[in-house]
């Protein structure tokens, strides 16, 4: 490397630290924020007898249970088609590709797309 190419690093190094910290001291300053307001929120009702509802306090609670079930068994089922789908264009996908690089060597995923379970930490 040059000697330009090295200060241009540099400075690009210095860049992005720069950019790291402002964003880090942006992102603490909204939780100091927040804190103060939760902070003041609880010291005007310390103490007192107060009518206060949370919200959704006066709904059934049954309600957004149901609706997180639903949800979450909609994306499994999601899931399991995505299985299902990348498995049955795995042999496809291997011919077009071996046209374009007959050298072209394995990913070692399983048929489903899935990492090889000996490749995982």
């Amino acid at each position: 490397m040059s000697d330009e190419e090295n200060r241009y690093t540099v400075r690009l190094l210095i860049i992005e630290r720069a950019y790291n910290v402002v964003g880090l001291l942006i992102k603490g300053t909204v939780y100091c924020i927040i804190a103060y307001y939760l902070y003041c929120s609880v010291e005007a009702l310390a103490g007192s007898e107060t009518g206060v509802s949370i919200a959704l306090g006066d709904t059934d609670y049954g309600i957004p249970w149901v609706l997180a079930f639903f949800a979450g068994i909609w994306a499994l089922g999601e899931h399991e088609l995505r299985l299902r789908k990348v498995s049955s264009m795995q042999e496809h996908i291997k011919k077009l590709e071996s046209r374009l690089d007959p050298n072209r060597t394995s990913s070692n995923l399983l048929p489903d797309g899935q990492t090889n379970p000996e490749d995982k930490l």
